[in-house]
């Protein structure tokens, strides 16, 4: 929990240069490690809904003679549901957007998001305003697209915790 006290931008530099130390500077891959190694709050989240489940559930699940990964992926998983959604609603808004992580971790041109590239649009002195729209434009399709196919999910999310019993 004392993780979460302390601010992204206090750890770059000891995250940047354990990436070069393991090679991972400049690749996608390295990327993907840095943001999957920055969801414990994901881990928190599901700890503290799995807190709220009944027991009786998985107890009864064990007496019917359903095995330990039977009760995960027939109970468990399937009780997870809006918590899981949520994670992976937040996760994929927040890394889709970040600037932060690609524009230090990322050199190279063609490795580097399309975040970067709508920056790449202000010059010095003035900004390419058609190229900049264009960008963002591109940008949003995807978000938009999975905000739209995540949208009966957030709902259902939304009135699985709102209804009491």
């Amino acid at each position: 929990m004392a993780g979460f006290l302390v601010p992204t931008q206090a750890i770059l530099l000891p995250l940047y240069l354990l990436t070069i130390k393991l090679q991972i500077y400049d690749k996608i891959y390295g990327l993907i490690l840095l943001y999957t190694a920055g969801t414990s709050l994901a881990f928190y989240l599901c700890m503290g809904y799995m807190k709220t489940l009944p027991r009786d559930v998985f107890e009864s699940a064990i007496i019917d003679g359903c095995s330990i990964w039977g009760v995960f992926w027939k109970v468990i998983l399937p009780l997870l549901t809006p918590i899981v959604t949520t994670i992976v609603i937040f996760n994929t808004f927040g890394i889709w957007n970040d600037f932060l992580y690609p524009y230090l971790f990322l050199s190279h041109r063609e490795n580097q998001t399309l975040i970067i590239e709508v920056n790449r649009t202000r010059l010095q002195f003035n900004t390419e305003w058609g190229l900049a729209l264009a960008i963002t434009t591109l940008v949003l399709i995807p978000l938009f697209v999975f905000y739209i196919a995540s949208q009966k999910y957030i709902v259902k999310g939304l009135a699985s915790g709102a209804v009491k019993g």
